[in-house]
């Protein structure tokens, strides 16, 4: 970043930061610092999506490029999974997903995890305006009898389902995690053909991808 982008001025915001002014980089340094306090992240970008919302045209910018790590892995998500899509590009991904981050800046009235419902917001634009449902990326079908009923989005057996549905992890493996994480099953009585040790270790496989397909937006 150069001299002609804003500092960011911590005075009478009731911010208590290291420094009272900071440079964009100084500022984000700050914010993807591991032992900066996630009640200090989020009061940052209170005052951040404020200022864009006051004055669009000088802080709508900085804001994406100090939220640019995070645009960056959803985008890299996006492009996997729409890769196969017709007609989508990665330059449609990319514009949308800023597109979409500055729409919801402009907009939020959040005060926890404000990043992140920002990058969410961003990622629901691009299927939103690409006009493309995740869920109907790739069909695998549910085992019989573990359809989940119909319940508010966020619930984690929708959750796998969604990734079932997305080819992100097997229906065997969605079964595993519900019986052993949401049902309390323990893994011995899972394990009539494979040992507990192989089990566990699926399961960790399975569960990493559905942490890398949240953490990118895609669930």
């Amino acid at each position: 970043m150069t001299a002609e982008f804003p500092v960011f001025d911590a005075h009478g915001s009731g911010l208590r930061l290291p420094c009272e002014v900071y440079t964009l980089p100084e500022l984000r340094v700050l914010l993807l610092e591991r032992g900066t306090d996630e009640k200090v992240r989020d009061a940052v970008w209170v005052v951040l999506a404020g200022l864009a919302q006051r004055e669009r045209e000088v802080w709508a910018l900085p804001c994406a490029w100090l939220a640019l790590p995070g645009l960056a892995a959803r985008a890299r998500g996006l492009r996997r999974a729409l890769a196969k899509v017709s007609g989508v590009t990665a330059q449609d991904v990319d514009s949308e997903l800023l597109l979409g981050f500055w729409e919801a800046l402009l907009q939020t009235r959040a005060e926890v995890n404000v990043c992140s419902r920002l990058l969410a917001a961003a990622v629901r634009h691009v299927w939103r305006e690409l006009d493309v449902d995740p869920i109907g990326l790739r069909l695998t079908p549910w085992p019989e009898g573990l359809e989940p009923a119909a319940a508010e989005t966020g619930h984690p057996e929708l959750v796998l389902l969604r990734a079932v549905r997305m080819g992100l992890i097997s229906a065997r493996d969605a079964a595993l995690i519900a019986r052993t994480r949401l049902e309390g099953s323990p893994l011995r009585l899972e394990g009539a053909q494979l040992s507990v040790k192989s089990l566990a270790s699926r399961r960790r496989r399975a569960e990493s991808a559905l942490v890398t397909a949240l953490r990118a937006g895609l669930l």
